[in-house]
C-alpha cells in the first residue's frame, strides 16, 4: 500500500512539471511569432480630435463663424504590423472635416476624412461624420469697467477716476452669443491699503446683461489684458479767505462776507499737506472806496482740484468805523522824479484826492502830510504830447489813512529834449 501511494505522488509531480514545460514552450512560441514573424495586427486609437479646416475661408469670404463641432473626437481602428502599430498615438493620426463649401448660416453634417501613418491601414472609425453649427460672424465694441477685488483707501485720501489703457474691447463671434454681452470688466488684483497712485494689470472678462461672466470658446476678444492707472489723491476741506494788499483792512473796519466758507479739494499729497487755507483773492483796499459786492473767479494752485461744482465766489464788502474825506494837494516840479533829459510841462498845479480812514486821524491830515510822486523814467523819449501819468501818494504821520481810487496828472512831454 505504501509503494502505491509513493508512485502516485511521483506521477502527479511529473504531470505538474510537464504542464510548466508546455506553458514555457507556448510562451516562447508566442514571443517568437510576435517578435520574429511580426504578424498583422489591429489596434484601436482613441481621443483623436476632428480638426475643422478652411474655417478662415468662410470667415473671410462669407463673414461666417462656427460655434459647434470643434470638440468632436473619434476612435480609429488600424491594421498593420504589430511592432509598427504599437508605436502609433493619437498625435500621428489626422482627422479633418472641410467647411469650405459652407456659404450660409445653419447646421451641416460633414464627412470626416482620416489620414493614418504609413505602414498602417484604416479599418474603421467610430464616427463617420461631424455636425457643425454656423452663424453670421459679428463684431461688437463694449466698455471695459474696472472691478476691484480688494482696495482700501487710507483716511484722508480719495480715489480718482481710473484710466484704462484701453477703455473698450471689440468682441467677435456668432451673432447669437454677442447679443447678450453687456460690457466687459477688468479684475484689478488685491492692492491692500494704498496712499499713492498705482498701476495694476488685469484680465478682461465679458459680462452678460444679468451680470454673469460670459465663457464661450466661440467668442474672441481684441485684447485679453489691460493696465489700469488708479490715481490716489490726498483730500482736505480748506477754509476760503481773502487777503489785503496793503493791510489797511482788518476785522474792525470792514466786514467781508463770502457766499462759500469752505471748499473740498484733492491733489498730490505733498501739495495738499502744505495747504491750510485757500485765498480767494487779494483785495486792493484803494480800489473799494464804498460798500460793494463783486464776484471772483476761483483759481486753484497747481496740482489741486476742486471737488465741488462752482467756479466763482461772491464777496460782499461793508465798511465800518471809517469815513471818507476829500482834499486838494499842490503839484509842482518838486513832485517829479526821474525826469532826466525829458522836456516836460505839468498841466496841473493841484490834484483833488479822496481819503478813507479812522475819523480820529482822517480829519487831522493836511496837504503837508501827503507826498505826491510823478515818475517820468519810463516816458523818457518814448512818448510825446499830452500824457496822463500815474501819481503815487504817500501819507506821513498816519497808519490808518489812505487814498481811495487811482490818480493821474496831465503832463505835456515834448519831442525836443534838452541836450
Amino acid at each position: 500500500m505504501a509503494d502505491m501511494t509513493t508512485n502516485e505522488t511521483r506521477g502527479g509531480h511529473h504531470d505538474f512539471v510537464a504542464k510548466i514545460v508546455c506553458l514555457l514552450l507556448a510562451l516562447i512560441l508566442w514571443v517568437y511569432v510576435m517578435e520574429v514573424e511580426n504578424p498583422d495586427w489591429e489596434e484601436t486609437v482613441s481621443d483623436i480630435p476632428v480638426e475643422l479646416v478652411n474655417t478662415d475661408e468662410i470667415e473671410i469670404d462669407h463673414d461666417l463663424t462656427i460655434y459647434g463641432g470643434y470638440s468632436e473626437k473619434v476612435e480609429i481602428t488600424l491594421r498593420g504590423r504589430r511592432n509598427k502599430l504599437s508605436e502609433i498615438t493619437a498625435d500621428d493620426i489626422k482627422a479633418t472635416a472641410d467647411v469650405s463649401e459652407i456659404t450660409e448660416p445653419g447646421e451641416y453634417t460633414l464627412p470626416i476624412s482620416v489620414i493614418v501613418p504609413d505602414d498602417s491601414e484604416l479599418v474603421g472609425s467610430s464616427v463617420e461624420n461631424v455636425t457643425v453649427l454656423v452663424d453670421k460672424r459679428e463684431r461688437k465694441t463694449v466698455d471695459i469697467i474696472p472691478k476691484y477685488s480688494g482696495l482700501v483707501i487710507e483716511d484722508g485720501y480719495i480715489q480718482g477716476d481710473p484710466v484704462l489703457s484701453s477703455p473698450t474691447v471689440t468682441v467677435t463671434g456668432p451673432s447669437r452669443y454677442l447679443s447678450n454681452i453687456d460690457h466687459a470688466e477688468v479684475l484689478v488684483p488685491d492692492l491692500g491699503k494704498i496712499t499713492s497712485s498705482v498701476k495694476a494689470y488685469g484680465s478682461v472678462a465679458l459680462i452678460d446683461s444679468d451680470g454673469g461672466t460670459v465663457s464661450n470658446p466661440y467668442v474672441t476678444l481684441s485684447i485679453s489684458e489691460i493696465s489700469v492707472d488708479i490715481p490716489i489723491y490726498a483730500h482736505k476741506t480748506l477754509p476760503l479767505v481773502v487777503e489785503y494788499r496793503y493791510g489797511f483792512f482788518n476785522d474792525d473796519n470792514v466786514e467781508i462776507t463770502l457766499d462759500r466758507q469752505t471748499i473740498d479739494v484733492r491733489g498730490d499729497a505733498d501739495v495738499i499737506s502744505k495747504l491750510d487755507k485757500l485765498t480767494v483773492t487779494t483785495i486792493d483796499e484803494k480800489l473799494y472806496p464804498d460798500d460793494t459786492s463783486f464776484k471772483v473767479k476761483l483759481t486753484l494752485p497747481d496740482g489741486v482740484e476742486k471737488l465741488e461744482d462752482f467756479d466763482e465766489v461772491n464777496i460782499t464788502l461793508h465798511h465800518r468805523g471809517t469815513e471818507k474825506r476829500s482834499i486838494v494837494i499842490p503839484i509842482g516840479e518838486e513832485n517829479v522824479k526821474n525826469a532826466g533829459d525829458t522836456s516836460y510841462e505839468l498841466l496841473q498845479s493841484s490834484l483833488t484826492i479822496t481819503m478813507r480812514g479812522d475819523p480820529g486821524e482822517l480829519y487831522l491830515v493836511t496837504a503837508q502830510n501827503i507826498t505826491a510822486e510823478i515818475d517820468l523814467q519810463s516816458y523818457s523819449g518814448a512818448q510825446s504830447g499830452r500824457t496822463r501819468i500815474p501819481v503815487r501818494l504817500r501819507f506821513n504821520d498816519t497808519k490808518t489813512v489812505y487814498e481811495v481810487g487811482e490818480y493821474y496828472i496831465d503832463v505835456m512831454i515834448n519831442t525836443d529834449s534838452a541836450e
